[in-house]
């Protein structure tokens, strides 16, 4: 039994909220209700599919004096992981290589997903770009933001 329906359950179902138009099906629900998606996929590779649908999941909670993004990434280390902040935009993208050793064996099963991935948040508010910071433990990146002084991003212009 699936935990979700699949996309042709919910094409049978005729509720207003799990039709193929509901803001709440995920990306790889719409993905396979595209029409061109069996005829890609005799072309392309699955691998290359799934690698690029990678969205590590992440938190976003507001505090009084700054946001703390919590994201998983299982498997990652810092050292494959970078972030950016550009205006009021959050970037982590991050890159795993597959392991030497597995390229040379014979695998018959591959779940683990190696590869890239980019994802961007758009925070509520301007922030403060020096005061960024980042720690990851145990698969979990958490990032620290501060809020910029709304009298830091505004300024009182003398008309000459």
């Amino acid at each position: 039994m699936a935990l979700y329906p699949t996309s042709n359950e919910l094409l049978r179902r005729g509720n207003l909220f799990d039709g193929p138009l509901s803001p709440f099906m995920s990306d790889n629900q719409i993905w396979d209700l595209r029409p061109w998606r069996s005829l890609l996929s005799d072309f392309i590779d699955p691998s290359l599919t799934s690698a690029a649908s990678f969205r590590p999941k992440l938190d976003l909670i507001e505090r009084p004096e700054e946001y703390k993004v919590r994201c998983d990434l299982p498997g990652f280390k810092k050292d494959d992981v970078s972030i950016s902040v550009k205006d009021q935009t959050l970037t982590i993208s991050g890159k795993q290589e597959a392991e030497s050793e597995e390229k040379k064996e014979n695998l018959h099963i591959v779940e683990r997903r190696r590869g890239s991935f980019s994802r961007s948040v758009c925070l509520p508010e301007p922030v403060a770009k020096d005061k960024v910071q980042a720690k990851m433990n145990d698969g979990v990146l958490e990032i620290c933001i501060g809020k910029a002084n709304p009298e830091e991003s505004s300024a009182k212009i003398e008309i000459q």
